[in-house]
């Protein structure tokens, strides 16, 4: 795990050393133990290290063959890097233990056809000196990011927006297309951010950069066929236990994220039955949190599998935390479990440098409520408008707050009950502002997130399923862990992630997945075999924050400041309802708020 950087130029030319050494000093966060460096003839490649396989000096990036003919910088892990080090040639040499120099190896022979083979989450960059290539990827998952700029004379790229802009040769000019899209959903999808200049690479795609130009294409991509096993239970436990197993290999300290929900208690059921030994566990809340703290359930979680537990109390003021998202993120990010996220992954970071996360179990498992909604969605929205209106006023009686699980679930029924039959479901549960709000707003026409996504042509469940995996899962979800967490120098993995998993579980037909009454179907059943049953009866919550509350509350101030003197909205008559109705507590507007004052933070960390 590290932070890594490059800068190619498309005619040889002298090289600048010091924008390169500013884009790694931005990324020292990231890697803490080392810092290298490697200057080449059209290309400049740099790196910081958090060492996590083989701590020895050898295992170094940038990383050179013999020959000196290619250099290779590298963040994240490769899980099946010891079954391919084996299906290497018997003669070829290695001076290290580490999964970078498997890379390096299976470049050597296999060039690009190399990301394919790979199973891991990584950003890998590849420096071709005979041929002056500079080569790119990013894994299946887009758990590990990668952004980049490129312009007539140049090519740039890094794990983080502020390495780019660190350079000094890249422009904050803000793109207000993106700014459409985050106000849309509260996160940039791939390949836009909030900077004109800067793209990300989407997930399972990579970039090849020469003299002749930038090529982007897909290695990668969700299998289409439906097949299902003869033993699909069997098959999915086998898959998640070696998933785990794979997860767990590392030099350092590894420990786990428990929320006592369980796609984080499994995985600490697996672990405990893996090491032979106390499994690390870490739960992290805020007091007065009331229905959003988890600490109970996971003490019993762990309690249950002899975990050596550590229960965190976030301390720190909650303004001084909220206004530091802005620096971890580089960009607004509307996801306010951030928050809690931040607080974890600090105070797990004092005990061990990899935590293992039940991340991804929800959208490869089929885990949220809205997949039921959407159920039920075609049936809701044929009823007669008259109908329709009726339940909203019924509805709209309910208070507006995340509380308890009775006014969460009085929420999703105000949600529910404000779906329109014009517009598709999918679009209307995940909106932040809808496309009317934006007009208002900004004045302008915004671009409509639906004209990004390829439907698979499968229900309405399906789509939002893989709406969820194309966008919401790594430019909201696995962005929040992977910056929270490499803000202390703490490596995240995912085991539901695993590329085996997600191909599994994508060729099986939805009923394994969701019904109109139950969700994660077939990973309950298997999950039923380790966990005591009331983690299995539960209801969901997911890992939020009470944002409602602290808007009323404790960050009502830094909030209104931003809200109704927004700089990017000034005046706006939307906000300042959306404000007074919140206040109130007549709705909920606390995601559309939260995005706001995310928005306007960043502008402040930008400006300065």
């Amino acid at each position: 795990m590290c932070g890594i950087a490059g800068i190619f130029f498309f005619q040889p030319q002298v090289l600048p050393e010091t924008p390169l050494r500013k884009m790694v000093a931005a990324l020292s966060h990231r890697g803490p133990d080392h810092e290298g460096f490697y200057f080449g003839k059209q290309a400049l490649l740099g790196y910081r290290r958090l060492s996590i396989i083989d701590l020895s000096a050898a295992a170094s990036q940038p990383m050179c063959d013999e020959s000196r003919r290619f250099a290779v910088i590298f963040n994240g892990e490769i899980y099946n890097f010891r079954e391919l080090r084996k299906q290497l040639s018997p003669s070829t040499p290695f001076f290290s233990h580490s999964d970078t120099e498997v890379i390096l190896r299976l470049f050597q022979q296999h060039q690009e056809n190399t990301w394919p083979l790979l199973n891991g989450m990584f950003a890998i960059g590849v420096l071709d000196e005979q041929n002056q290539e500079l080569f790119l990827a990013r894994d299946h998952a887009g758990i590990k990011p990668l952004y980049y700029y490129q312009d007539h004379e140049k090519f740039l790229f890094a794990s983080e927006p502020r390495a780019l802009l660190a350079s000094q040769l890249v422009s904050a000019d803000i793109d207000q297309d993106a700014l459409s899209l985050y106000l849309q959903l509260g996160y940039f999808p791939a390949p836009f951010t909030p900077y004109a200049k800067i793209r990300k690479l989407n997930a399972g795609s990579c970039i090849r950069v020469s003299s002749n130009g930038v090529e982007i294409h897909p290695y990668w991509k969700i299998p289409s066929e439906i097949h299902v096993p003869e033993h699909p239970e069997e098959d999915l436990e086998q898959l998640l236990l070696n998933s785990v197993e794979q997860q767990m290999i590392s030099d350092v300290p590894v420990g786990a994220f428990l929320s006592g929900g369980i796609d984080s208690s499994l995985i600490v059921a697996f672990m405990s039955r893996i090491a032979g030994r106390r499994v690390q566990t870490f739960t992290a809340g805020f007091s007065g949190m009331g229905y959003y703290d988890e600490r109970p359930d996971a003490e019993k979680i762990a309690k249950q599998f002899n975990t050596e537990h550590h229960d965190f109390v976030v301390s720190e003021p909650l303004v001084e935390l909220v206004t530091g998202l802005a620096s971890v993120f580089g960009e607004p990010f509307a996801d306010s479990s951030a928050v809690p996220t931040s607080g974890l992954a600090r105070l797990t970071s004092k005990h061990v440098k990899v935590a293992l996360s039940g991340t991804g179990g929800d959208e490869i498992f089929g885990g949220y409520r809205k997949y039921m909604a959407a159920h039920w969605a075609s049936a809701y929205t044929s009823l007669p408008g008259a109908v329709r209106q009726t339940i909203r006023k019924t509805v709209g009686l309910l208070p507006a707050s995340r509380r308890s699980l009775w006014e969460e679930r009085a929420l999703l029924l105000q949600r529910f009950s404000d779906l329109s039959p014009q517009i598709p479901p999918n679009w209307q549960l995940n909106a932040v502002f809808s496309l009317d709000e934006i007009r208002k707003l900004s004045g302008k026409e915004p671009v409509p997130v639906e004209t990004l996504f390829s439907s698979t042509n499968g229900t309405i469940v399906e789509n939002m399923m893989r709406f969820d995996y194309d966008f919401y899962l790594p430019e909201d979800l696995l962005v929040k862990e992977d910056r929270c967490t490499m803000a202390f120098g703490l490596e995240s993995r995912v085991p539901y992630l695993h590329r085996d998993l997600i191909e599994f579980m994508n060729r099986l037909p939805v009923k394994y997945k969701v019904s109109r009454t139950s969700t994660k179907r077939l990973f309950r059943k298997v999950a039923a075999k380790y966990l005591p049953s009331w983690v299995l009866s539960k209801p969901k919550h997911g890992f939020g924050s009470p944002a409602s509350e602290w808007i009323r509350g404790e960050l009502k101030q830094l909030a209104e400041r931003a809200v109704l003197n927004s700089q990017f909205f000034p005046g706006s008559a939307l906000l300042r309802q959306k404000w007074q109705e919140h206040q109130q507590g007549t709705y909920d507007h606390s995601k559309s708020l939260w995005a706001v004052l995310m928005l306007e933070l960043w502008r402040l960390q930008i400006r300065s």
